[in-house]
């Protein structure tokens, strides 16, 4: 497993886009899985996932015009320590019918949130790359906008329950 500070720029680009695709299709999946059960809710994510590839289609734009049609280096989230904690969501019948909440899933997504926000800051800092800095600058404060609009559904939700 490899350290954050350990990944050259190229990898941080390319862990990045990474993280932007595998939570897109994480939340497609919780949009789905609520389809037919809260309309509203299945909304919400659907437009958290639009977001997410948004962001990564910021970060394919930013590698094309720096690296052309070079190939970015495969770098997964889970070889790379403390990253992104993820909710996995591909047993839809845990998530629905056992113990794996709507608030449980809205906590997730938040705490992905957080942390895909820590990591763009990190990641500026980390960088003496200008273009770079400002880029994951940029995608920090996209984030913590996201974020917000999470902490929001989740105090909502928390209000129906009560």
């Amino acid at each position: 497993m490899k350290k954050f500070n350990e990944l050259r720029p190229k990898e941080v680009l390319a862990l990045a886009m990474e993280i932007e695709r595998n939570n897109a299709a994480r939340l497609e999946s919780l949009s789905e899985l609520y389809q037919d059960i809260r309309v509203e809710v299945a909304a919400f994510f659907s437009k958290l996932q639009k977001e997410e590839l948004e962001h990564l289609g910021t970060l394919q734009k930013f590698w094309q015009e720096r690296f052309g049609d070079e190939a970015p280096p495969v770098v997964e989230e889970m070889e790379v320590a403390e990253v992104i904690e993820a909710v996995e969501v591909e047993d839809g019948e845990h998530v629905l019918f056992d113990d794996f909440t709507l608030q449980e899933a809205i906590e997730a997504v938040h705490r992905a949130e957080v942390q895909a926000e820590n990591f763009y800051r990190t990641a500026a800092t980390s960088t003496h790359e200008i273009a770079l800095k400002t880029l994951f600058g940029k995608l920090a404060e996209l984030e913590l906008r996201d974020l917000s609009t999470v902490a929001e559904r989740r105090e909502n939700e928390r209000i129906k329950d009560e």
